[in-house]
């Protein structure tokens, strides 16, 4: 009997049985070797002496255990299952849940076709092309033969949107949510993403709203898209409440982008106290990333402290940008192999390449590169100017500060003197910048007040009335007194037709005299202001200029740098040109217009172009209106295809006549091609290949000409062919008669 029950012992050890399951079908834990009561009873009584003698083995119920031994929970009663079913059918929460999870099976059930994922690849080779029309038909043949999936959907709203047509891709989302389908995240990032490029961020929080309700929780792109919006369009407030939901509410941890995004717009906003802690307590993993990333806050600091006179803080942050470009220029071994990790791990959460592996290529890489070293060396001009510029205006003394005259003795004594005179004359700069709200007003004063708005809350008026006082009794009783005065000053710039008034945006520029009136240039899609401040520089005193710019990161560069340069010539205006022109600018009243290297539709592709861009042929008839019987348009592009382009767009109009600039080897300028002029017989559009004539565009002399961001980057890249248009508005259009001798002028260079 005893070699009996040592066998089954044995068997019992030896027997294998099933792993038990939790209820999400995860194998649990396994606890000690434990075996069935029978058993455990037969071995104390085979084995009294290891055991204690006064333990009592109590009798086991077979039918209340389970098979490790464990009492069986008691079955729920009928009263209960009710209950919880009630809970479960009032809760929203756990509803959404379980359709979500719902709708993820039943399209891990769907497996596309081999003709839908053609189909889908397709759209986005057309998408990236940004060409529309291919990629709608596409779209049309997958839905009337029931191919269409969730991927198609998406594909297709990202070609409306890297098409321009933010509208399109809105209808499209909406028949997406009709076909019965949650849309996944990435096409309302998709979405938000045309919102925030179209500056309608208003569309965008109630998009954002929606996202929410459905259960869908923003990822990193999606906060950076929200984020570039706010830059694009200086909303600090909606940038703020962005930073407090990522982490609270989304669980998002902040990238590299992140980081610069909500450091750059508190330094918009001369917050330069949030900003210098926040470039504290942020860093990077890699070395290099880290590098670069690190002297992009320091130069944003920077240039804040800059224009605010702080030029202790402005000094360490531009010295602390210098060090960190010269450590990322000359890379350590590890950074050289922890580059493309790291750098991807970090820089490209939130960027073009967040979504997965796929665009890759080798000539991208490539591009980045150089845009990249670029960008670093562009970085390096700019902290270098700022830091002479600081040097300089530190030695200032207070006799030598414009405004001391009008201090009284006791505010001359106070330690915030310095302060007060750089916050008003920074105050009185201010009078020459229009941010232009993005919907249409309908009168003069709500567009006043509009804009009157936007300085106070995304360029750092609001600030600089504060630091206007020497004490604080004297803000409180002052700053609204000070805030009205700068208001009455400002909508005398503003005509009651909603038009700008030359006069007085250059009322403190110097001129001859009282009686001469200065010509105006305009140039369009100035950028981050590089060649407007150096042209204006250049005519101080014999032309006033303008700038024009859509994007509010790149505006406020352009104020800095007209700051530091002490450019008094220059009018800054932020907004879209294709309403701007024609709704706030005066019929004939500008006498050159520039259009430097203009964003193309696409790479190549047809002379109907499929993608949105700024020169269509309504904007050319907008500056044909708003410039003189003399004036001249002149259009610099270094893409062939696109220079082609817009010689066809001007051609099919009557709006221009060629300027007929001179050509040959002394000029360094020729012909590259020619098209007739639609209901003319003998005028002929010439599409030039070379530089511009400098005093056909009123560019002042030949040696003087400033470069631009572009003409830098392509001189390091050894590009140099350039593209232009050189026009004259012909003012007998409507009349179809030929035009005056007089108002067809040839120059020689």
């Amino acid at each position: 009997p005893g070699a009996k029950m040592t066998s089954d012992l044995i068997v019992a050890k030896k027997s294998k049985t099933k792993p038990v399951r939790n209820m999400l079908g995860q194998k649990k834990r396994s606890s000690p070797t434990r075996f069935r009561p029978e058993t455990e009873r037969q071995v104390n009584q085979l084995f009294p002496t290891s055991r204690k003698k006064d333990r009592k083995v109590k009798p086991v119920k077979n039918d209340n255990r389970n098979q490790t031994g464990r009492k069986r929970s008691r079955p729920p009663s009928k009263k209960n299952e009710n209950s919880k079913k009630k809970v479960q059918k009032g809760n929203p929460l756990k509803q959404r849940k379980a359709k979500k999870t719902k709708d993820k099976t039943q399209k891990a059930k769907i497996k596309a076709s081999p003709e839908t994922v053609e189909i889908n690849n397709a759209i986005s080779f057309h998408a990236n092309r940004k060409q529309l029309s291919e990629a709608v038909s596409l779209y049309e043949k997958a839905v009337e033969k029931g191919l269409a999936n969730s991927y198609t959907y998406s594909n297709i709203i990202n070609a409306y949107v890297r098409c321009g047509n933010t509208t399109g891709a809105i209808d499209m989302l909406k028949k997406y949510k009709n076909t019965g389908t949650t849309p996944d995240i990435i096409s309302y990032t998709t979405v938000l993403k045309g919102m925030c490029g179209d500056l309608r961020l208003n569309e965008a929080k109630e998009l954002l709203k929606e996202v929410e309700m459905k259960g869908l929780k923003p990822n990193i792109r999606t906060v950076n898209t929200l984020l570039r919006g706010c830059i694009f369009s200086g909303d600090i407030k909606f940038a703020e409440e962005i930073t407090s939901s990522m982490q609270k509410k989304w669980k998002v941890d902040p990238d590299v982008s992140s980081k610069e995004y909500i450091i750059a717009l508190f330094c918009r906003g001369l917050c330069i106290d949030k900003a210098t802690t926040l470039v504290k307590n942020w860093k990077t993993g890699s070395e290099l990333e880290d590098a670069v990333h690190s002297a992009t806050l320091s130069l944003c600091v920077g240039r804040a402290a800059t224009l605010l006179g702080e030029w202790k803080i402005a000094k360490n942050m531009l010295k602390a940008t210098l060090q960190l470009l010269e450590k990322a220029s000359a890379p350590s071994k590890q950074s050289k192999e922890t580059q493309s990790e790291g750098s991807r791990n970090t820089a490209a959460l939130g960027g073009k390449r967040g979504w997965g592996e796929r665009g890759h290529s080798q000539g991208r890489t490539e591009s980045l590169q150089v845009f990249r070293k670029h960008r670093q060396e562009e970085m390096k001009k700019e902290a270098s100017e700022l830091l002479e510029h600081v040097s300089k205006k530190a030695k200032v003394k207070l006799k030598d500060l414009p405004g001391i005259e009008n201090m009284t003795s006791k505010q001359k004594d106070s330690p915030l003197i310095f302060q007060v005179l750089r916050s008003q004359n920074l105050m009185a700069r201010m009078l020459q910048v229009f941010l232009f709200p993005s919907e249409k007003m309908e009168q003069a004063d709500s567009l006043c007040q509009k804009l009157e708005e936007n300085l106070l809350n995304t360029f750092g008026l609001e600030r600089l009335i504060k630091r206007s006082f020497c004490t604080k009794k004297e803000r409180k009783a002052k700053s609204e007194m000070y805030e009205q005065e700068f208001k009455n000053k400002y909508r005398k710039r503003i005509n009651t037709s909603q038009k700008l008034e030359y006069d007085f945006i250059f009322s403190h520029a110097k001129r001859p005299n009282d009686e001469v009136v200065l010509p105006t240039k305009l140039e369009v899609c100035s950028g981050t202001g590089d060649w407007v401040v150096a042209q204006a520089k250049a005519d101080e005193g014999k032309a006033n200029w303008m700038s024009l710019e859509m994007r509010h990161d790149r505006v406020h560069e352009t104020f800095t740098k007209a700051v530091m340069h002490n450019v008094s010539n220059l009018g800054i205006l932020c907004g879209d040109a294709t309403k701007i022109v024609p709704n706030n600018i005066k019929l004939k009243s500008i006498d050159k217009i520039f259009v430097n290297y203009p964003e193309p539709p696409q790479k190549t592709g047809g002379y109907e172009s499929q993608s949105r861009h700024l020169l269509t042929a309504d904007f050319f008839k907008s500056m044909a209106n708003a410039l003189k019987p003399n004036g001249v348009l002149t259009v610099i592009t270094d893409n062939m295809w696109y220079g082609q382009l817009l010689l066809h767009i001007v051609s099919e109009t009557s709006d221009f006549q060629d300027a007929l600039l001179s050509v040959g080897r002394d000029t360094g300028r020729a012909v590259f091609d020619s098209v007739k002029v639609a209901g003319g017989k003998s005028s002929v559009l010439n599409l030039y290949e070379g530089p511009p004539c400098w005093k056909t565009s009123g560019l002042g002399e030949k040696g003087k000409m400033s470069s631009s961001y572009f003409d830098r980057l392509w001189r390091r890249e050894k590009q140099t062919k350039r593209y232009l248009l050189c026009l004259i508005p012909n003012y007998n259009r409507e009349t179809n008669q030929k035009p005056v001798k007089n108002t067809r002028i040839i120059f020689e260079d």
